[in-house]
């Protein structure tokens, strides 16, 4: 954040720099997106239990769902003349 919006200090973090974050991260996996914003937030509410920050911004902060590993199971034709 002290390169792309000039905030030197936690307590300088807000909300909406978080969810121009979000936004940035837009174009990787939703499991990347999972991943990067769920280590945000644990780093957040860490620093709120140890008293380094008075307020959690990240509080709010919805993830993105991650999509499942699985592939998509489709039924062919060749399988539904079986059924015949």
């Amino acid at each position: 954040m002290a390169d792309s919006h000039n905030i030197h200090d936690m307590e300088a973090v807000s909300t909406a720099d978080l969810l121009a974050y979000r936004q940035s991260i837009q174009h990787l996996a939703a499991s990347s997106q999972h991943r990067y914003l769920a280590v945000i937030k644990l780093f957040f509410a860490w620093a709120l239990d140890t008293g380094i920050i008075a307020k959690n911004p990240a509080a709010g902060l919805r993830l993105p769902k991650a999509a499942s590993n699985r592939a998509p199971v489709f039924i062919t034709l060749d399988e539904t003349q079986a059924f015949c």
